[in-house]
């Protein structure tokens, strides 16, 4: 069982709870130090891949020229949202238990579960590559203010990284506009067919070419706008 309750109080009692958690992983995490990259370690299926070589964003300045070099190896480590929530919730955990059995507030796990809640709506509408950066850039401002005792910037929405990393990497924008011009196209056809249907059955045969000419103007007008 762990030495003490509630558990977290110590690092011996998180390692316990962690046990494929470094003794060194676990401090740095607890200091606020962790590069973003170095999350994986703390993935229990990829214990074999420690000994990897990341370049990491910088933890004193998400803007810096070092933390954009990050992104191309950190994409190779991090293929996909799952290899990414994984580690960091785990992350969160150690975070939550050593917070909470220090006197935290019980809105810290709150802070947390936005944050994981909102990597997965963006990652829905931004390209991986892009939210990853978009991470990291956000661990590391988060981390500078954990130093300095401040967690509820977990929960907060940094629009100027959103601008600087998410925003140019818009996900399915022009299969998204293919569809809805296939589907502008459609209801022309359809209202052109029924212009034509209706004019036959009303037997008003001298109406018909205008009424048709009229459909014909409308389905025209309508490739020029939509198609590209």
């Amino acid at each position: 069982m762990s030495a003490s309750y509630p558990p977290g109080q110590t690092a011996r009692d998180l390692l316990y709870l962690f046990p494929h958690v470094e003794d060194d992983i676990m401090s740095s995490i607890l200091n606020h130090t962790l590069p973003g990259g170095d999350l994986y370690k703390l993935d229990s299926r990829r214990i074999l891949e420690a000994q990897w070589d990341l370049i990491d964003a910088s933890l004193d300045d998400s803007s810096s020229p070092q933390a954009l070099r990050a992104a191309p190896h950190a994409v190779d480590v991090y293929p996909s949202l799952d290899s990414l929530l994984v580690p960091l919730n785990a992350y969160f955990s150690v975070l939550t238990l050593h917070g909470l059995a220090r006197g935290q507030p019980t809105m810290l796990p709150y802070y947390f579960f936005r944050y994981s809640s909102h990597l997965v709506k963006i990652a829905t509408q931004y390209e991986w590559s892009a939210v990853l950066r978009y991470h990291l850039a956000f661990y590391a401002r988060r981390c500078k203010e954990m130093r300095v005792g401040e967690y509820d910037g977990w929960g907060k929405v940094e629009v100027d990284l959103m601008e600087q990393f998410l925003v140019p990497h818009q996900k399915n924008v022009k299969v998204v506009s293919s569809w809805c011009t296939s589907i502008a196209m459609s209801v022309v056809l359809i209202q052109y067919i029924l212009l034509h249907s209706l004019a036959k059955m009303a037997g008003q045969n001298e109406c018909t070419p205008a009424i048709v000419r009229h459909g014909e103007i409308r389905l025209q007008m309508c490739v020029v706008m939509l198609v590209p």
